[in-house]
């Protein structure tokens, strides 16, 4: 069931204020009360009423102050829709009103079919503005996910190119290895639709980290992606950028999606004297990121020559143990 227009009432007459929320329940509104412009300002903080019906001359702050301030601030209610109640009808005061973008005045004492039609007319507009945004926003996403998806298909390479890509540097380079987590479970769960949308939010995220790298994502395995990175000259400042996209949460269709992705950074340096070696490096970077996954570990991994040397030993010890144990050894 739709919730009724909810309107604030602001009136520091109780008498009066006490008649006009009676007559907006009657009509079928929800209210809120205020018996002055600061106290009103108090409430929209927290609450967010359709349209604001509130008097000209109060004390502490008057009706025009108040929407001045509210105007002028940042609270999601800044442009609520604004009808003013006066007594005298001071030409001064509705144009000041008009400027400070009130949306009608009305004059006491008040007629309330009057009233009542005036606000049926204001809400009826809210609505369609919204209608409109929502509207609006929607086909907007649905374009930014279009284009992000084609970037993603037009971009992604594998590794039979990634390997000529490096063999023709003469700058060294880090490349940035992406397990994201969880993306199976999602696809049970979610739908392939979120786990491609997911994919584009992490990568584009990636991509404002770092935006002087290289525009193409390549596709090593399947849910494992490589990422060129220009090397950087303060690599503990990526490294927590990085650790803090690692476990983002996005949220896609209002329901949280957490990735918790795996990353390496592997420093890449030209030698065009090995470059066989170029295959070795790739797969030691896989192996690296395979092992990060496997023992949960819970940061970013840059490897380094010693990091290397360290798995090339535990690899080596994982390799002969189940010969050494058949042996006796």
């Amino acid at each position: 069931m739709t919730l009724a227009p909810c309107i604030l009432c602001v009136e520091d007459e109780p008498s009066l204020r006490r008649d006009l929320v009676d007559e907006l329940i009657d009509a079928g509104y929800q209210v809120l009360e205020a018996c002055n412009g600061r106290q009103a300002l108090e409430l929209l903080k927290t609450q967010q009423p359709d349209l604001v019906l509130s008097d000209v001359n109060m004390p502490d702050l008057d009706g025009l102050d108040m929407l001045q301030e509210l105007r002028a601030s940042d609270l999601p209610t800044s442009q609520v829709p604004f009808i003013f109640l006066t007594a005298n009808g001071a030409k001064t005061d509705i144009i000041r009103g008009r400027e400070l973008g009130a949306d009608d005045y009305l004059i006491k004492p008040v007629d309330y079919d009057l009233l009542l039609s005036l606000l049926r007319s204001r809400l009826q507009r809210v609505v369609r503005a919204r209608s409109r945004v929502e509207t609006d926003l929607k086909a907007a996403q649905q374009k930014i996910e279009k284009l992000m998806g084609e970037s993603l298909a037009s971009t992604l390479a594998g590794r039979p190119a990634l390997v000529p890509w490096l063999r023709s540097l003469r700058e060294p380079v880090d490349l940035l290895f992406v397990r994201p987590g969880d993306v199976q479970f999602m696809d049970v769960t979610r739908s392939a639709d979120h786990q491609h949308r997911s994919l584009q939010s992490l990568f584009a995220s990636l991509r404002q980290i770092v935006p002087g790298g290289e525009a193409r994502l390549y596709d090593m395995a399947p849910n494992l992606y490589a990422m060129p990175l220009p090397r950087h000259a303060n690599r503990d400042a990526l490294v927590r950028g990085l650790d803090q996209l690692r476990d983002q949460q996005l949220l896609l269709d209002g329901s949280p999606v957490r990735l918790r992705s795996t990353m390496i950074i592997a420093p890449f340096d030209p030698d065009p004297a090995d470059a066989d070696g170029i295959d070795a490096f790739i797969d030691e970077a896989m192996v690296a990121l395979h092992l990060a996954r496997r023992d949960n570990v819970d940061e970013v991994v840059v490897l380094t020559a010693t990091a290397a040397e360290q798995m090339r030993l535990l690899r080596h010890v994982e390799e002969a143990l189940p010969r050494a144990i058949a042996n006796g050894e």
